[in-house]
């Protein structure tokens, strides 16, 4: 299957990315605000932590601000996955497929009825090599990622791109 970007409407694609960058706010959340020592309180506030285990990253919320989507890895997971969850933190469940290594999720605005990521599981169920830290942080190009979408709960998998090379973010 071959991506046709003819297909999105004008601006379509690019318009979903800046929403849910511009849709984040500070979430509603169980745990009691973080003390914060680098200063950025001036700029933040009723920040609270939602995840506490593994590493986490990439949060943006859904249209309705209910929602978050986030790749992470869990201590039971070697590779990121993407995640949904409530805005409160409660509810988490994996969308990808647990195989191969996620990033760059985000849902489809306005409705949020589906939800965007890449993936390299179709190049291989393992996790693909860690990179050289050695000098610095260092994000992995990996050759094996395709887009796809799915149900914000990970049913109705499909495939969006099938070309060698990066294809993400």
């Amino acid at each position: 299957m071959e991506f046709n970007m003819t297909a999105w409407p004008r601006g379509g694609l690019p318009a979903a990315i800046l929403l849910a960058v511009l849709a984040c706010r500070a979430p509603r959340a169980s745990a009691p605000p973080t003390t914060d020592s680098s200063g950025e309180a001036a700029y933040l506030a009723n920040i609270r932590q939602l995840t506490f285990e593994g590493q986490n990253a990439e949060a943006y919320f859904g249209p309705d601000d209910e929602r978050l989507i986030f790749q992470a890895t869990p201590d039971s997971l070697s590779c990121d996955q993407i995640f949904t969850m409530r805005a409160d933190g409660s509810g988490k469940e994996m969308v990808s497929t647990g195989r191969g290594v996620t990033t760059c999720g985000y849902f489809f605005y306005p409705a949020g009825d589906r939800v965007l990521f890449s993936s390299t599981h179709l190049a291989g169920g393992a996790c693909p090599p860690r990179p050289d830290y050695g000098r610095g942080y260092v994000w992995p190009i990996h050759p094996g990622y395709d887009v796809f979408t799915s149900a914000p709960d990970g049913s109705d998998l499909r495939r969006l791109t099938n070309a060698p090379g990066y294809d993400a973010e």
